[in-house]
């Protein structure tokens, strides 16, 4: 992953477990990952996707379908999302378009919807402002992250 999607700038990031290293690059805009490789006592066992789910292990919560991961993704995002409304209500601001980014994040979201709410994510970003914008842009910037890596790491098909 050489410089993110988003056009921020990745850095080097690692994982560290009973003799196993997970390395990746991290974006410091978005916070999206990529790259994986997963090493064993200094020797490279698997790259991409398969190393994430090698390193994770039959011990964590993730299925081996990645579906458990996947739902927990979603979860993340709508409590961000909620979170986020509740901030522009106390603004009075952005708020049509953040209900429509929750509402996107309950149903089942495909590729186009996500999409959609990252557009609707930047549309509340221009026209933020005021003292709390800042604290607020943290918000949607970590938002804008969640709905990238769900968008990268899509759920299996059923």
């Amino acid at each position: 992953m050489k410089g993110c999607p988003c056009g921020g700038h990745t850095v080097p990031a690692s994982e560290r477990k009973t003799g196993m290293v997970l390395q990746h690059e991290r974006c410091g805009a978005c916070g999206r990952c990529g790259g994986w490789c997963l090493s064993l006592r200094g020797e490279l066992v698997a790259v991409g996707e398969e190393a994430r789910r090698q390193y994770r292990g039959p011990g964590t919560l993730s299925d081996s379908t990645g579906l458990l991961e996947e739902v927990s993704a979603v979860d993340n995002a709508i409590t961000e999302a909620r979170r986020l409304l509740a901030n522009l209500r106390a603004m009075r601001a952005g708020t049509a378009e953040a209900e429509e980014v929750l509402a996107t994040l309950q149903g089942a979201p495909d590729h186009e919807a996500l999409v959609g709410c990252l557009a609707a994510l930047e549309e509340i970003r221009e026209g933020l402002h005021g003292p709390l914008a800042a604290y607020v842009c943290i918000r949607l910037t970590n938002l804008q992250g969640m709905v990238n890596a769900i968008i990268d790491c899509p759920p299996p098909a059923a």
